[in-house]
């Protein structure tokens, strides 16, 4: 029995580990390939929990009361998938109804319509958002001693320092002089630095745990990279967010017998950081800091156009994943494809309606409240620290994703999932005396 629990053990480390350095890669699982493998990878990993629950009488299943709003949401959009009677409908959702008569032929006569206005990209949504959510339970169910913590973030961190000097030598050496949009291996910049802003304060702050000076000092260094590299790559929401995690930091991990240290610590990553920017070259980010603002290049008048599509469909709204498909009905520049709305959370409310974005929001308000008082709790530096770290990271590309589509990106909703998963587990449990019990 102990071989059987060793061996779902390594299995599930393995597949999170796949996971941490396979979402980089095809412009950051962008693509079909990318994705769909993150997504079997994750509810691979499902699997191999269910697997070693079945073989136990008593099972501990990890959960919380916030994940049944969680599991209410994709309810919420498989009743979008669900064909409904005219009548229904019409009560339901009349403009989509509307938009139905309008746009069929006179000789499709249908019985019944979804309330997705195009369905299949609800499902693909659907289906990614759901095997990211199996990602966080199930890191959240098998990731439970210090040392799992301790090689996962490390893993981490050690393997976006690789991506940021891969990132910073394909910019100055392989690619030279040249304009591009992407920055190592994304495709778009802005989604490089939203995906790198989740690992700068966690590696400090895990850095801040460490009781070996050079072990610290390695990991605000390593730290420190990844946010020179975010500046390098000149995208302005990064820059922000980066600045704001790192302020954040100090807030969530400080304690009044370690905060003189912590905060020598955070100002040298400040130092280092102004530094080895300068010393690197940001004066594509200035330039964009100096012209025009985030809003200014049509990103307002989007988000602005958008309060239509609020208005006329509340409730349920278009269907996950239709914002592309309904948007060039409400656009007020004509002959201008607009693929997403630059604001994730609006996104949300203008494709799950009301009530699902509710319950989503309310799903991570519960889960970001209980990490926040198990964090005020804890005493142990360890759990203190990286808690903090993760948090800070994640809540930078819940601001990033303010003013761009961070988490329709694979690689940026996957590992903001399994951090997030890191981060609940660890802030639930205590490794001070894990020794003193062993």
């Amino acid at each position: 029995m102990i071989k059987r629990f060793s061996l779902f053990s390594f299995f599930s480390e393995f597949v999170i580990v796949f996971v941490i350095i396979f979402a980089p890669f095809f412009l950051g699982s962008h693509l079909t390939l990318g994705r769909s493998i993150l997504q079997l990878a994750s509810l691979f990993l499902l699997f191999i929990f269910i697997a070693r629950i079945s073989i136990i009488s008593k099972p501990e299943i990890v959960y919380s009361v916030s994940v049944f709003f969680m599991l209410s949401f994709f309810v919420i959009v498989l009743f979008q998938l669900l064909p409904l009677p005219k009548d229904i409908l019409k009560i339901l959702s009349p403009n989509t109804l509307k938009l139905y008569q309008q746009y069929l032929s006179a000789t499709d006569q249908r019985s019944s319509f979804t309330l997705s206005l195009y369905p299949f990209a609800t499902k693909e949504q659907l289906t990614m958002l759901f095997a990211a959510f199996c990602l966080f339970f199930s890191v959240i169910n098998t990731v439970d001693k210090k040392a799992k913590f301790e090689r996962l973030v490390i893993i981490i961190v050690l393997w976006a320092v690789i991506i940021a000097f891969y990132g910073v030598m394909k910019k100055f050496f392989i690619l030279e002089g040249r304009r591009i949009l992407g920055f190592s291996t994304f495709g778009n910049k802005n989604h490089y630095a939203g995906y790198m802003v989740m690992f700068v304060p966690l590696s400090i702050g895990y850095a801040l745990s460490c009781q070996d000076k050079y072990k610290k000092l390695l990991f605000v260094f390593f730290g420190a990279a990844i946010a020179v590299s975010i500046f390098i790559s000149a995208s302005r929401g990064g820059a922000l967010s980066v600045i704001f995690a790192l302020l954040l930091l100090p807030f969530l991990s400080f304690r009044k017998h370690s905060i003189r240290n912590d905060i020598l610590v955070i100002l040298a990553v400040f130092i280092f950081i102004v530094i080895m920017a300068f010393m690197g070259d940001v004066g594509d980010l200035h330039k964009k800091f100096s012209g025009a603002g985030i809003f200014s290049d049509g990103r307002w008048r989007i988000f602005r156009d958008s309060l239509g599509l609020v208005r006329d469909f509340p409730l349920f709204g278009v269907g996950l994943g239709n914002f592309q498909y309904i948007f060039t009905t409400y656009d007020s520049t004509p002959g201008v494809f607009t693929r997403h709305l630059h604001n994730d959370h609006f996104q949300l409310v203008v494709e799950a309606g009301l009530i699902g974005s509710l319950l989503c929001f309310i799903f991570f308000i519960m889960v970001f409240k209980d990490i926040l008082t198990q964090l005020r709790k804890t005493e142990d530096p360890f759990v203190r620290n990286v808690v903090a770290g993760g948090l800070s990271g994640l809540f930078g590309i819940i601001l990033h994703a303010g003013f761009s589509f961070h988490f329709h990106i694979p690689a940026s909703l996957f590992m903001f999932w399994l951090i997030l998963g890191l981060v609940y587990k660890c802030a639930h449990t205590q490794f001070i005396y894990e020794k003193k019990k062993t």
